[in-house]
């Protein structure tokens, strides 16, 4: 098996024939570190890192994941490891499958076990996929929407229940 490589190799990145054939300005934002796909406290991982280092390239989840760790006011990738569990993840909007795939290959990353921390948040079921996790989330989310609903009919539904009664 082949190492990774943890940075480019030397020359690779300032080759003046790499700069022609991709332009400059693509080369400066894959390696922008003021403003890096994915941040989890102060650490920090550049679009070209997410794909050296992780082997993803998705930077839209590495940004939501990045909005998620910082909701849960996770300082490093090691506290968002302790503070949180698939279920954490579950319910929060815009998160799905390839989020968690990047966030279980920056824990593998880290030499954290993504094994372990699935089975973390297990509430004495069996495992059961992101997806699964989300739907139920989504269907406790209408349910509570549905009964508050009941609870207070909206405007237009007690006009039109008096309408009917006269």
């Amino acid at each position: 098996m082949a190492n990774k490589r943890t940075s480019p190799p030397s020359g690779d990145i300032g080759s003046s024939n790499l700069k022609t054939l991709v332009g400059s300005t693509f080369l400066t934002r894959i390696n922008d570190n003021e403003h890096p796909p994915l941040r989890i406290g102060t650490q920090r991982w550049t679009t070209h890192q997410l794909a050296v280092q992780l082997g993803v390239v998705h930077t839209k989840a590495a940004r939501l994941l990045s909005d998620a760790a910082a909701s849960i006011g996770a300082k490093s990738v090691r506290d968002l490891y302790d503070k949180s569990t698939p279920y954490t993840f579950a319910g929060l909007r815009g998160l799905g499958e390839t989020t968690l795939y990047v966030l279980w290959r920056l824990f593998q990353s880290q030499g954290l076990d993504p094994d372990k921390w699935a089975a973390s948040g297990d509430r004495d079921e069996t495992l059961v996929s992101f997806r699964s996790l989300k739907h139920r989330e989504q269907a406790g989310e209408k349910r509570t929407l549905d009964a508050a609903q009941k609870r207070h009919p909206s405007v237009s539904r007690r006009t039109l229940a008096a309408d009917s009664k006269r």
